[in-house]
């Protein structure tokens, strides 16, 4: 199985946005971001876009959807209060072989834990959380006799101008 898992491209400070957090749409930077991301991932043979419902999980990969004809599909088991357990079964859920999963860093940390327990081949120019967790950034996790997972950066990890010091 190989799947790509996508954290959200930027979409400004939480304190700065004054509607409800699952609104809150990707800022311009962030616009950038999925459109990067969509080039890089829509060379690759997909079959299914899936996304949290929030705006900016789908804002991220709604240019990917428009670039391969896929339907951008929400589950809420992809928001940022689900049990990890839960995602994970996701992951391991053969319909979404070939599938993109758009979820919050909320999500991506305890997963990034996960693949590591299970001893996870991590390629990556820099192996810290810091860049592997970067908004707007993706990996491909192949599940098979092993676990690897690929870092996919569409765009040079650069600090976002909405959150100084915190990274893409």
């Amino acid at each position: 199985m190989l799947i790509y898992v996508v954290r959200h491209a930027c979409a400004g400070p939480k304190d700065q946005w004054p509607g409800t957090d699952a609104e809150r749409p990707l800022d311009p930077g962030g616009v950038v971001q999925a459109m990067a991301l969509a080039a890089l991932l829509s060379e690759r043979p997909l079959r299914r876009i899936l996304s949290s419902p929030a705006v900016r999980c789908v804002e991220t990969v709604a240019p990917l959807a428009e670039r391969t004809g896929l339907a951008v599909e929400t589950t809420a088991v992809l928001t940022v209060d689900r049990p990890t357990v839960d995602v994970i079964g996701l992951m391991l859920d053969p319909a979404v072989d070939q599938g993109v999963l758009c979820t919050h860093g909320e999500v991506m940390r305890p997963l990034l834990g996960w693949l590591r327990d299970l001893g996870a081949v991590i390629h990556a120019e820099d192996p810290t959380d810091e860049s592997l967790l970067a908004k707007g950034t993706a990996w491909a996790v192949g599940i098979g006799d092993g676990v690897t997972l690929s870092h996919v950066a569409p765009v040079p990890i650069v600090e976002c101008p909405a959150h100084p010091g915190v990274g893409a």
